[in-house]
């Protein structure tokens, strides 16, 4: 059996600043290599879990867009108006299904190390063998976790994160994990932090660098002439690439990019109350699928870019519609 006791959990990571995603995560796990050596190998497989389900998830998000603007087809079935989440049930299907190589490379690597634990504290019986992988996931998760959550709070960027369900659930239960958790990683706290911290910052570098929103920042006055230049200068070569020919569009499309800078913005911001903030963050959703849609144009969508960018303005002023006008909504 495992030895039984407090272990030290207090480790540190690193949330690299003014980082888009890509970086926040090659850095965070880098960090990770700092960790004590025996807790390193399976600290970093929860990571890898964590990142590959954001991946899945942009997929699954990339999905619907395309289907939802191809033409018709015939006897396939409707759909949705919008973004339906992946429900626990998918999200365990696509974990443990083996169809994705780089999720079952994580899933057979973390067996690899729960039979090396069974080995190391002689576990024969099956219920042996749950005990030792649900301490050994515990305290691994829960040093994740405590450091995630203290590199959030104080970090602007992440510190709505603390109010989501799954950290108070969590806070609720004293930190203790279940014997489910132990055995679907992805549904770790801890694990699920990950895929929001890099989904924050993958949506707020969507909003405020690729689709021109970093226009919309007040300057800094400590900066030069050139330093100004160099931040907006990934705006403006964005706003380029809409390849826009009339004043009316580039008005359109900046008033676009200002609504959009503005919903993202309340959605991550913490002076709201819990409610709106949720309503906001839907919103954050509507528009990072309309992000993939007009910057990636998917070929599926047999639509030409104007027709695009006309229905991708239509669909956020209907959105902005609906989160205003109902009352209800922001209750």
């Amino acid at each position: 059996m495992p030895p039984k006791g407090q272990r030290d959990t207090e480790r540190s990571v690193t949330l690299t600043p003014q980082a888009d995603a890509t970086t926040l995560r090659l850095d965070l796990f880098a960090s990770l290599s700092k960790w004590p050596t025996l807790e390193q190998a399976l600290v970093k497989l929860f990571f890898r879990v964590g990142a590959r389900m954001h991946e899945l998830i942009l997929i699954h998000q990339a999905t619907w867009v395309a289907n939802a603007h191809a033409p018709p087809q015939q006897n396939a079935p409707p759909v949705p108006p919008v973004y339906v989440e992946l429900t626990d049930d998918e999200k365990n299907h696509m974990v443990v299904d083996g169809q994705d190589p780089v999720m079952k490379a994580c899933n057979d690597a973390i067996t690899t190390a729960m039979k090396a634990a069974y080995v190391k504290y002689k576990c024969t019986s099956a219920s042996e063998k749950e005990d030792a992988r649900l301490t050994e996931v515990q305290l691994t998760s829960s040093g994740l976790l405590a450091s995630l959550l203290e590199a959030c709070s104080s970090d602007a960027r992440f510190s709505h994160l603390k109010d989501r369900q799954y950290i108070v659930d969590d806070r609720n239960a004293y930190s203790v994990i279940t014997p489910d958790m132990a055995q679907h990683i992805w549904s770790l706290p801890a694990v699920q932090l990950l895929v929001d911290i890099i989904d924050t910052v993958y949506k707020q570098k969507l909003t405020a660098n690729e689709s021109a929103a970093a226009l919309f920042l007040p300057p800094d006055i400590k900066d030069s002439i050139q330093q100004h230049k160099d931040k907006i200068a990934p705006a403006l070569r964005a706003l380029n690439d809409a390849k826009l020919t009339t004043a009316e569009e580039v008005l359109s499309h900046l008033q676009a990019l200002s609504l959009a800078n503005f919903v993202t913005t309340c959605d991550n911001s913490t002076e709201l109350p819990k409610g709106y903030r949720e309503a906001y963050q839907l919103g954050a959703n509507v528009l990072s699928d309309l992000g993939h849609l007009i910057q990636r144009r998917l070929p599926s969508t047999r639509c030409s870019r104007s027709q695009t960018r006309s229905g991708a303005r239509s669909r956020i002023e209907n959105y902005l519609r609906r989160l205003f006008s109902p009352p209800r909504l922001l209750l």
